[in-house]
């Protein structure tokens, strides 16, 4: 039999087939083991070196059916809480609006009339 093309028309036998855990066509028939995820060993097969395999199984690149739910409640208390933060904020540390600032000057002109009166009438009481 020659080399080459030929010789590769008899390789028609699957060794991998699926995998029931991560579904790749990984599960070696004969090893009775996924070369993609370690199946069936417990833990999941990963290594440091490998980085895009890894950030493709990562969290957030299936459904998230519990994560989506958490997200988005927490998302929601976050926004509440920062509305009720800013609102104390806002009165706190914001400076007075114009109509604010003449309230308080018409106050403070009013105390000071107030005190002076007190004054006066202390004077003219020891007369």
């Amino acid at each position: 039999m020659t080399k080459g093309t030929p010789s590769f028309g008899g390789k028609n036998i699957k060794s991998h087939v699926m995998c029931k855990r991560c579904g790749r066509r990984s599960y070696h028939a004969q090893k009775k083991k996924c070369a993609s995820c370690g199946y069936p060993n417990a833990k999941i097969r990963k290594y440091h070196w490998a980085h895009k395999t890894k950030a493709r199984r990562g969290i957030g690149t299936g459904r998230m059916r519990y994560m989506k739910k958490a997200a988005h409640a927490d998302t929601r208390r976050t926004l509440r809480n920062n509305r009720r933060v800013y609102q104390k904020v806002k009165t706190i540390h914001n400076r007075p609006t114009t109509s604010q600032k003449k309230k308080l000057l018409r106050e403070k002109k009013k105390k000071e009339a107030d005190k002076a009166k007190r004054a006066a009438a202390k004077a003219a009481g020891k007369k």
